[in-house]
């Protein structure tokens, strides 16, 4: 998602709510019992990396300039709120 699409999502929600982010992706639940994991929003910045994958196929950020990388928004989580 762009920095513009966010915004424009955002921008008809009531701005007074939390944001609160989830995953019901099943690599990262701890626990079969778990449905989903919650985050919460910490941080928002700019930084220059470049998208990579593991050598297991997982998607990675190489942080720091070179040839490939560009800039990219990124959102701090945490899972401690």
């Amino acid at each position: 998602m762009k920095v513009n699409e966010l915004i424009e999502k955002l921008s008809k929600l009531d701005p007074t709510l939390e944001v609160i982010g989830y995953t019901e992706d099943e690599k990262l639940l701890p626990a079969k019992d778990r449905f989903f994991l919650l985050f919460a929003i910490d941080d928002v910045s700019v930084t220059e990396a470049e998208r990579v994958h593991t050598d297991d196929g997982q998607p990675y950020l190489k942080f720091g300039r070179s040839e490939a990388s560009r800039k990219i928004a990124t959102l701090g989580i945490t899972s401690d709120f």
